[in-house]
């Protein structure tokens, strides 16, 4: 006996699921190579989106890049090819409190201090050397260099800060000249 199947010659043979989400893997990796190919971008400027956050007695700057990221930063210097999130923590200083705080693209206004902290992300490949990690990563890495203080510095420095909530950060700093009464108290 023979059996007429459900499909005809003539209909095309359709693609289940599975077909979906690879093209849409597919159409995804197509993307991110174009922008990573195109997009370019040297320490807060360029291809870049960054977020300024003023805190409790600190300035956070978060910068995050896709594409070719120069950095040349004392500290943080390397370059990335792929993406980037570079979050710095800056004492707080009157010139400091004048910098627009929000999102700003294509140019982010940093002060133009040496960061307290810091917190480094990158996906893709990264040749990175500052003081304490030199080296290469293909992949994923996530770096954080908390109290950032010369060693020959007669400083005081408390740092609070977790890249995720960064309006949570809290920097209390006493340089050499100042009094340092309280300092460290809530």
């Amino acid at each position: 006996m023979w059996r007429a199947s459900r499909r005809s010659r003539s209909e095309p043979a359709t693609r289940g699921p599975s077909h979906l989400k690879r093209g849409a893997r597919r159409s995804a990796f197509a993307a991110i190579a174009t922008l990573s190919c195109t997009a370019c971008a040297i320490d807060n400027h360029g291809a870049v989106l960054g977020r300024i956050t003023h805190a409790d007695g600190a300035v956070v700057a978060d910068i995050y890049a896709i594409g070719f990221h120069l950095k040349t930063k004392p500290g943080d210097s390397g370059l990335v090819l792929g993406y980037s999130r570079s979050s710095y923590v800056f004492a707080e200083t009157a010139e400091q409190s004048t910098i627009a705080e929000g999102w700003h693209a294509f140019s982010v206004p940093v002060p133009d201090a040496a960061a307290k902290a810091m917190h480094l992300e990158s996906v893709g490949a990264s040749a990175h050397g500052n003081h304490s990690n030199i080296g290469m990563t293909l992949g994923y890495r996530a770096f954080t260099l908390m109290a950032l203080v010369p060693a020959e510095a007669n400083q005081v420095l408390s740092v609070r800060y977790q890249p995720s909530r960064p309006e949570e950060t809290r920097v209390r700093f006493c340089g050499e000249d100042s009094k340092c009464a309280g300092l460290l108290q809530r």
